[in-house]
């Protein structure tokens, strides 16, 4: 691991909370991915790591992403995946929903491609700043995603909370004191990090995530959280 990578998945990261959840909560649900995996939105494929039984692992992304692109496999849409009816054992699409102006339609077309019996492993935002513009369409509550994944015939096994409300606040004041004083956003919507203050920034979000922890721990608030993680399955034989 680089010192890039290194310094994301530390705690002087701005965006340390929520990137601590999605990791975690794939890494729980990571052995019923196997088999044949597909990536939706996969950019530099950080959760490929966490799977262990896959034949063969398959990113795909858009030409236009912000992320690095020498990860990617296959330039393409998840509104219109280029394979095959039932072509994998399992999805992974990490991130993404948000992104697209058809949620359901997405869904169903990792349906399509998807074997039975298969699995999908999806996150998807509740509280999150504006991000990757002008292509930031929604946020989602427990209860969106159970009625996209349920009108889809997607099965749902599990649905897990990223956090309760102590961690949301935590990461959105923390995404906060970055995103508007620590760094500078360019024309392309990047951050860039503003000499000299970003250095107390990063310290007082340092402060203000791990005080969230700490109180995460010790007073459990659940009525909101930074967002959602859903193991599905099909269950519903192709015609």
């Amino acid at each position: 691991m680089d010192i890039l990578n290194q310094i994301k998945s530390s705690i002087i990261h701005p965006r340390y909370l929520a990137n601590k959840e999605i990791r975690s909560y794939i890494s729980l649900e990571s052995s019923n991915l196997v088999g044949k995996i597909l990536d939706i939105g996969c950019g530099v494929k950080p959760y490929q790591g966490l799977f262990k039984n896959y034949i063969s692992y398959i990113g795909i992304d858009l030409p236009t992403t912000i992320h690095n692109i020498s990860h990617i496999d296959t330039y393409a849409s998840a509104l219109a995946l280029p394979f095959r009816d039932s072509s994998f054992d399992s999805i992974l699409c990490a991130e993404v929903l948000e992104h697209v102006p058809n949620p359901s339609n997405v869904l169903h077309e990792i349906y399509r491609v998807t074997k039975h019996g298969g699995y999908l492993l999806l996150t998807a935002p509740f509280s999150e700043q504006l991000h990757e513009e002008p292509y930031d369409f929604f946020r989602f509550t427990e209860h969106g995603l159970r009625h996209l994944f349920t009108s889809t015939n997607w099965v749902i096994k599990r649905l897990h909370n990223r956090g309760g409300a102590w961690l949301e606040l935590g990461y959105r004041f923390s995404s906060l004191l970055y995103s508007a004083i620590g760094a500078k956003r360019d024309s392309s919507g990047y951050l860039h990090p503003r000499p000299i203050i970003v250095i107390p920034i990063i310290f007082l979000c340092f402060l203000v995530q791990l005080i969230s922890l700490i109180l995460d721990k010790i007073w459990k608030i659940k009525f909101s959280t930074i967002g959602y993680v859903i193991l599905a399955q099909k269950c519903t034989k192709d015609k």
